[in-house]
């Protein structure tokens, strides 16, 4: 998906730390991402790129700085008022994020009856075609499902409020090696369909650099300098004499 300088902001990150049991987990965290992009947060596990997704989803309070969605600010209790719907996450474990005693009839159901949302029937429907589930698995529960069938899960719940911001962290890293692609080949899929815009978090430069538009690197806590996908890759491949 091309994405053009004059595109709308959809998120906004500035400025952003973040302190957990007294200890600061982010410590200075800017990002903004425009509509229909993907960004990738990539760095090592610990380095705070979770905290700062979460803390997007309005899970993590702020200690400094702010974050806006479509240009409003989140709250004080985490949420964007009227744009909450916009702003989704998905999870890193499906199976934990999943009720394991609501079927997935029943986990799709349950944000479209918050929301009171009609047509319910009809976007049940539709999200489990989009994610590539038969309706015949709308009675099982997430045990009776394959890792790949719960995270499909999981996105399609994601998409049940058709928000155009996902939160993806890290949500191919539990599965095996050929159903990870099917899960990256589905969200790219999806994100052309819908014109949906992703920020991911990933320590696998692989996954970001198939799936993200930008790389941003992410270390102790800190936001770096956010390069193109061929800018990443080129600096990721070893030139020809260089020592390993």
């Amino acid at each position: 998906m091309a994405i053009d300088a004059g595109d709308p902001v959809l998120l906004a990150v500035e400025d952003v730390a973040i302190t957990l049991g007294g200890r600061e987990i982010v410590a200075g965290a800017d990002l903004a991402l425009r509509q229909g992009e993907c960004v990738g947060l990539v760095g090592r596990s610990g380095s705070g790129k979770s905290t700062l997704l979460r803390a997007i989803a309005g899970i993590h309070p702020l200690s400094r700085g702010r974050i806006r969605v479509d240009g409003r600010p989140r709250g004080p209790a985490g949420s964007f008022g009227d744009s909450a719907s916009r702003v989704q996450i998905v999870f890193q474990d499906a199976y934990g994020s999943l009720h394991p005693r609501h079927t997935v009839d029943a986990t799709l159901r349950e944000p479209l009856r918050i929301n009171r949302v009609p047509d319910r029937e009809c976007r049940i429907r539709r999200a489990l075609e989009a994610v590539g589930l038969s309706p015949t698995l709308r009675d099982r529960y997430p045990h009776q499902l394959s890792g790949g069938q719960r995270q499909r899960v999981a996105i399609a719940r994601a998409l049940m409020l058709r928000p155009p911001l996902l939160l993806l962290d890290e949500p191919t890293s539990a599965l095996d090696a050929p159903v990870q692609t099917e899960i990256l080949n589905l969200l790219a899929d999806l994100r052309d369909e819908l014109g949906l815009s992703y920020v991911l978090v990933s320590h696998n430069d692989a996954v970001a650099a198939f799936l993200c538009d930008r790389l941003v690197p992410f270390r102790a806590g800190r936001t770096g300098e956010a390069v193109s996908r061929d800018d990443f890759v080129a600096r990721a491949v070893p030139k020809a004499g260089t020592a390993k």
